[in-house]
């Protein structure tokens, strides 16, 4: 790799840090010097650690804002569910 490719690089994973906060920050900061060398490689590790979480907090905001609408059976609502 060369010189300025590699300062872009470490560019992008220091300015994806700026972007982020609480446990994601944290983990980012943690890993910000020497722990990885491209972009792509923060990128794979940070999506297995943090994408999951996402999903789930997705899934927990669908539950708290899904009702049963006004002509919908109970068996309706279960399955849209």
């Amino acid at each position: 790799m060369h010189l300025m490719d590699a300062e872009a690089e470490q560019s992008k994973i220091v300015d994806f840090g700026m972007m982020l906060k609480g446990p994601a920050a944290q983990w980012h900061a943690k890993h910000l010097h020497g722990s990885f060398v491209t972009f792509e490689a923060l990128k794979t590790k940070f999506l297995q650690l943090f994408d999951r979480q996402v999903e789930q907090k997705e899934l927990v905001n669908q539950f708290y804002t899904t009702y049963q609408e006004e002509h919908e059976t109970v068996s309706q609502f279960i399955i849209r569910f």
